[in-house]
């Protein structure tokens, strides 16, 4: 990732103060020894690395030869020199690195691959760049060793770089927790670190760098009882004197590569340590290879991310090393996305269309960072607008008001919250408003829209491979604005309003279910509880879902929650009191057992999906461009 660790620049010292390493790239990689490790194997997962100062991720699938950078939703992006653990079933932890500024940080981030999203853990005790993180899967604990943090200097005293060896923690996955442990007995800068068996290793590193810039290096091992909680002094030197190498432990041998040779030059060479014998394996002739950490391990084989750009296999019984660059690989197919990423990170944010401001804009709200957005809109100027997430993220727009015209229109839009792109979509067959949309294998189901001629309402469905509109069957009772979701195979609608000959609206309570299958509507014996429109819906099983709000005929608000599963409404807490609108067009989400909503109004709400207790959540007010 090739940036480095800077010298903290001093009062009246020189502008040209020598500095010292790389760091993000010399954590060494981390793994369980191979006897208690069952995975992973590379034909099914992934080698990964972050990208500093921003929230992507760089992936690399040897099963289908891709490499390919993805959007993610983290709480904060990844930190310059943050330390790198494998965690095992694609999450991994982030921790430390550099903030804004050069400033040392000791956030950390526990970062799921099949979620494509992350959440905050507790804080590091101190904070750290380019430690060496070492999970410990027998008590599921993470190590962090080996790494730098800031040297507290006397003002009077000119130290050539103010960092030193960072202490020596433990992180308790199970309750989130850091442990403080005794230091290991000499504190030295950028270790080789690895796990054997029970044992952690810190071998070499430096203890400071000389004024014409070069390491005064270390060979002295030291090692960590991990049972014990205690640490000695090994009993052989490291036979060779390593700086931020990654190393790993396999088949009885030490595989050790990367690092440093000497000041600003990165080492070529890869090592196997068996007692104290290392064999030199190979040399690369590439200038400024950097082998990132983490390393994963398969049944017979060791492999590598480094940089720039590529792939580095280390053969276990034939004691080889080969490498290849990512260059050539081709970009993943549609696919690969479908079966590999379950979630995409631009459907962790929830919507509201606030089309009744002179500016229309659609407001985010990321479930993961628990920031808001908003993305003032260019083209998609419409009022009453049927509002839909795709699967992939992206948002669909279909029909609506026309801001000039105040006619219903059949304009359609996709919009990109990543590229703020508003790209037009097929337009529907006729004009309509007030539109209710969902989706269900690949196609979108657009009903209960109505124009400006008369009381009827239509639907139609969007095949969204083919691009193409179709009719659907009419209602059994033609209401507008009812609540609309999908429950065991079927698309479900809720009471809404009836117009009667004389143009007099009339909420009802009617329970509405149309088979994906056949296309026909039917009506439901069980009606809501309440006469009521513009409710809201979140999923809580594949069974049951939640629904709330809306409004009555004289337009009050409905506080009520229900509970149903097709065929009965079970009362549960009402919403918060302290809101006066609860009608809802925009989609929900659940996350985690946690039901997120906006009103019509901007405002959001949680709900705890296992108490069905109501929160009314405070978002920033202003509105900004995203």
């Amino acid at each position: 990732m090739g940036n480095c660790i800077k010298a903290k620049s001093k009062k009246g010292a020189s502008e040209t103060v020598n500095i010292p390493p790389p760091a993000e790239n010399l954590q060494p990689a981390v793994a369980p020894p191979p006897q208690s490790q069952a995975e992973p194997y590379l034909e099914t997962d992934f080698l990964f690395k972050v990208e500093p100062n921003q929230a992507k991720i760089y992936l690399y699938s040897l099963k289908h030869s891709s490499a390919f950078t993805l959007p993610v939703s983290v709480p904060f992006k990844f930190r310059r020199a943050c330390s790198i653990c494998y965690l095992g079933n694609h999450v991994f932890m982030a921790a430390g690195g550099y903030e804004v500024e050069d400033e040392l940080s000791k956030d950390v981030m526990i970062f799921d691959i099949n979620k494509l999203s992350g959440f905050r853990a507790e804080d590091m005790p101190t904070p750290c760049v380019s430690t060496t993180l070492i999970y410990y899967k027998k008590a599921k604990y993470v190590f962090s060793v080996g790494g730098l943090q800031t040297k507290l200097n006397d003002s009077n005293i000119e130290e050539f770089y103010d960092y030193k060896g960072s202490d020596f923690y433990c992180y308790h996955l199970e309750d989130d927790h850091w442990e403080s442990l005794e230091n290991c007995p000499k504190q030295l800068c950028l270790p080789t670190c690895y796990l054997r068996d029970d044992m952690i290793f810190v071998c070499g590193g430096f203890s400071s760098v000389q004024d014409e810039s070069k390491f005064v290096k270390r060979n002295t091992v030291y090692r960590y009882d991990i049972a014990r909680k205690k640490w000695d002094q090994a009993n052989f030197d490291h036979p060779i004197a390593t700086i931020g190498s990654v190393a790993m432990h396999c088949s009885g041998k030490t595989l050790v590569l990367g690092g440093f040779a000497e000041y600003n030059n990165f080492s070529t060479k890869v090592f196997t340590i068996s007692g104290s014998i290392a064999n030199n394996v190979r040399d690369f002739n590439i200038a400024n290879m950097v082998v990132l950490s983490p390393g994963f391990q398969s049944a017979t084989k060791i492999f590598f991310l480094a940089e720039p750009d590529l792939l580095l296999t280390y053969d276990i019984k034939a004691s080889t090393i080969a490498h290849e660059s990512l260059h050539s690989l081709h970009p993943p197919t549609s696919e690969f996305f479908t079966k590999k990423i379950g979630f995409n990170p631009r459907a962790v944010g929830i919507y509201v269309y606030m089309a009744e401001c002179s500016h229309k804009s659609l407001r985010d709200f990321n479930i993961i960072s628990q920031e808001s957005s908003v993305h003032n809109l260019k083209n998609i100027q419409f009022r009453d607008s049927g509002v839909l997430v795709l699967n992939d993220g992206k948002v669909f727009f279909a029909g609506g008001v026309g801001t000039s015209t105040s006619k219903a229109a059949n304009l359609c839009f996709i919009y990109d919250t990543l590229t703020q792109e508003e790209k037009e979509a097929p337009a529907l067959p006729s004009p309509l408003r007030g539109l209710r949309l969902v989706e269900q294998s690949g196609i979108i189901y657009a009903v209960a829209g109505f124009d400006d001629e008369g009381p009827e309402v239509l639907g139609y469905c969007y095949v969204i491979n083919t691009h193409e509109w179709r009719k659907l069957n009419n209602m059994m009772h033609s209401t507008r604005y009812p609540c609309c979701f999908i429950l065991k195979n079927s698309l479900y609608a809720i009471g809404g309003e009836e117009v009667d000959e004389d143009g007099v609206e009339n909420v009802t309570n009617y329970v509405q279910v149309m088979d994906f299958e056949s296309k026909v509507w039917t009506s439901k014996v069980v009606t809501y509880p309440h006469n009521g429109k513009s409710m809201g819906s979140l999923q809580v099983t594949d069974d049951t879902v939640l629904v709330f709000g809306g409004e009555d005929n004289e337009g009050n608000a409905l506080n009520e929650c229900y509970l149903f599963d097709g065929e009965t409404f079970v009362n549960k807490s009402n919403l918060p009191d302290n809101s006066s609108t609860y009608t809802f067009e925009s989609p929900g989400l659940v996350y985690d057992s946690i039901g997120y909503i906006y009103s019509t109004a901007g405002v959001l709400f949680q709900v705890d999906l296992a108490t069905f207790e109501w929160n009314e959540i405070e978002v920033e007010q202003e509105f900004t461009n995203n």
